[in-house]
């Protein structure tokens, strides 16, 4: 994740690494999901999630291909998001600065895997973030 512009502060800039189980080249065409960030971390794991959503990954169209048994970090796109001073996003952003976080992503995916578009569900847990600012990079954090 990166900072947000002030102008535009519900719209944050975010950098997903996708990974393709097929074997086939897989086009990500849409994503329709929502994120639910973590309420408890414990020892760099999250031990609990928030049950309200907190915004959408993402509105952007896609169109990027992740090749078959590989994996791709994606463009930087927008997550929407729903509130920002909520105790649920401060609370993300605290542990995002320093620790990194965790979240849970559902929804649906677009899909273009040879010329057939299909709509899978999708669910990941546990995902790791981190909050990539001016004198921090992600990078050096240990997310596993």
């Amino acid at each position: 994740m990166h900072i947000p512009s002030p102008i535009h502060p519900y719209d944050l800039p975010t950098e997903l690494l996708v990974q393709n189980p097929l074997s086939a080249t897989m086009s990500l065409v849409k994503s329709d999901c929502e994120i639910y960030v973590c309420e408890e971390m414990e020892n760099n794991n999250c031990a609990k999630f928030y049950t309200e959503s907190t915004g959408k990954y993402t509105p952007d169209k896609l169109g990027e291909a992740v090749p078959g048994k590989g994996q791709t970090m994606l463009k930087r796109h927008t997550v929407k998001l729903y509130k920002l001073l909520s105790p649920e996003m401060l609370k993300t952003m605290f542990y995002s600065v320093g620790h990194g976080s965790r979240i849970n992503l559902s929804g649906s995916m677009t899909i273009l895997v040879g010329t057939t578009e299909m709509v899978i569900d999708y669910a990941q847990a546990d995902v790791p973030i981190c909050l990539d600012y001016l004198g921090h990079s992600c990078d050096k954090l240990m997310l596993q």
